[in-house]
């Protein structure tokens, strides 16, 4: 199996906000695609199309929240595996990362983001979502070999 380019999609209505994350990553994880959304509807969609190795999602958005878009991917069994990020800030009330959690938030990042923590951490996301995938692809495999290996004992027997 050959590496894959990482594919992180970025969640935040604050278009200022979307080009600084941009920026970093491109800065601290070269390899990886960018995609950005400016609302959870449109990030839920680009999910689908895109399946990135990880959503990077501002819980505060006018219209459905960071964790509304959380809820409604873990919900949904095509894009369930993939990986969020949520950021909250500073200041943020506990409450509001049991909600995160409970939704099926993956990690939390708080603003000020200090760059090389955010870096890290989306690194362990793709890092946990590149083993998901091979243990996805491994138990194919083996269904496959007990499968053909109980149809030879079949047509054997």
């Amino acid at each position: 199996m050959t590496e894959k380019t990482p594919v992180l999609l970025v969640v935040d209505d604050r278009p200022d906000n979307l080009f600084v994350i941009e920026q970093l990553v491109n800065e601290y994880i070269p390899d990886c695609i960018v995609h950005t959304a400016a609302n959870a509807d449109i990030a839920f969609q680009m999910a689908h199309e895109l399946h990135p190795d990880g959503i990077l999602s501002d819980i505060q958005m006018p219209g459905k929240n960071g964790i509304e878009l959380c809820r409604q991917l873990k919900q949904t069994p095509q894009i369930s595996d993939i990986p969020v990020l949520l950021i909250t800030a500073h200041k943020s009330d506990p409450h509001l990362r049991v909600q995160g959690l409970e939704a099926g938030a993956d990690d939390f990042i708080a603003r000020p983001i200090d760059n090389l923590e955010l870096a890290a951490r989306i690194k362990v996301m793709f890092r946990i979502k590149h083993m998901q995938d091979k243990l996805i692809e491994a138990k194919g495999n083996l269904e496959k070999t007990v499968n053909a290996a109980n149809f030879n004992k079949f047509k054997q027997g």
